[in-house]
């Protein structure tokens, strides 16, 4: 993080060129200081890719305890996945490296969760390994904790519908929104960028393969290679965006 005082003298300089000019001069200034800062916040390129793989890696693990809450059996599994995002979102890295391990062997190997649950949990896990040297809580820190009681209590109460709509909210509807900010923030669009290469692998592989015979055969285009080449057009959209972001800031 640059100097603290160089935000000051950044709005100081803001306020003297806006002195005197007319609102839209003066909306534009507050503008421009607006994006400044947000860059300075998301620091070099290194650490924005870092602190938006972690952001991304967090949204993965609500919506893995959203599911797995409504597997049978699934509350242990749901438990280590709610404390590894516990973990991270307070910038407890390696506690939350042991709880994603922890969380994958519950839902994986004691074949307590399905593929869309067993394949989030190994997304954020690799998002949380290739960050594990960003120091510091998550974006948002604490403020994840109601978001994931608040999870847990919509699932509770309206089951596998309410687990499919935090998913949905999660994983698309979120991502869309910080990818719309995401050419000024760079560890937004790269937290998209973790979100939507789930959707891309939680496609179960019996599917895929079934896709592609049918495509193979003649048989036309399922709808589930569409939604792997929109998926992977959103992944490399948010990953551009972020690479455009990180390169402007550091201009």
């Amino acid at each position: 993080m640059p100097d603290p005082r160089w935000r000051d003298e950044v709005v100081g300089v803001a306020r003297e060129s806006a002195a005197g000019r007319g609102l839209v001069a003066r909306a534009r200034e507050i503008g421009a200081v607006v994006e400044f800062g947000v860059r300075l916040r998301a620091g070099h390129s290194g650490s924005a890719w870092r602190q938006g793989a972690r952001l991304g890696a967090v949204l993965l693990l609500v919506t893995a305890m959203s599911r797995q809450l409504v597997e049978d059996g699934g509350w242990l599994g749901a438990a280590a996945i709610a404390g590894t995002a516990v973990a991270s979102a307070m910038g407890h890295q390696r506690a939350a490296l042991l709880g994603g391990v922890l969380a994958l062997a519950t839902v994986a190997m004691l074949g307590a969760g399905e593929w869309a649950v067993v394949s989030a949990v190994a997304v954020a896990l690799a998002a949380l390994a290739l960050a594990a040297n960003e120091p510091g809580p998550v974006l948002g820190g604490w403020r994840w904790l109601p978001v994931l009681a608040a999870a847990a209590t919509a699932v509770g109460w309206g089951g596998a519908t309410a687990a499919t709509v935090v998913a949905t909210v999660a994983t698309l509807v979120v991502p869309v929104g910080l990818v719309v900010v995401g050419g000024v923030d760079a560890r937004l669009a790269a937290a998209a960028a973790v979100a939507w290469s789930w959707r891309f692998v939680a496609i179960e592989p019996h599917e895929v393969s079934g896709a592609v015979e049918a495509l193979v055969t003649g048989r036309g285009a399922d709808l589930v290679l569409v939604r792997l080449v929109g998926m992977a057009w959103a992944v490399g959209l948010a990953v551009v965006l972020a690479h455009r972001s990180t390169r402007r800031a550091a201009l």
